[in-house]
């Protein structure tokens, strides 16, 4: 299904962390023109355009090949990816909900009732388990 605009959207979220997953998201039209830069820059080298994620800000996306070893100096002086995902809305969903292989697969609006129910059940299980080990620890303590 397209917005009603046929704009091109790519959301991307970085990894918070190394070893997290990174999400790439995207309506019809932006992952198309994500897929032609791509093929583009395998081709010359670089390529890119402008789309925009959710809150409709448009940016600039630049894709680059560079098959360049791991050491070398283009790689090696790169900044690592990781980003702090900090976001004021309560119910605001990061990168570890989206996607059929890592998180909770949510791909469409209509999963967001089940991701939630999810996210609400983790919560529940991490605070009881949480519970449980202060249990344990103050026990210990009184022995």
């Amino acid at each position: 299904m397209t917005n009603k605009y046929n704009e091109p959207v790519v959301h991307i979220f970085p990894q918070e962390n190394n070893h997290q997953e990174a999400v790439v998201l995207g309506n019809k039209e932006g992952l198309l023109l994500l897929k032609k830069w791509i093929e583009e820059a395998l081709v010359s080298g670089g390529s890119g355009g402008v789309v925009m994620p959710n809150d409709r800000e448009t940016y600039h996306l630049e894709v680059v090949c560079n098959d360049e070893p791991l050491d070398a100096p283009f790689w090696s002086n790169m900044k690592t990816p990781y980003a702090d995902l900090d976001d004021s809305r309560p119910h605001a969903f990061g990168p570890e909900v989206y996607g059929k292989n890592v998180g909770h697969g949510l791909a469409h609006s209509e999963d967001i009732p089940r991701v939630e129910k999810e996210i609400q059940e983790n919560e529940r299980l991490a605070a009881d388990l949480q519970n449980q080990l202060i249990e344990r620890i103050n026990q210990r303590k009184g022995e």
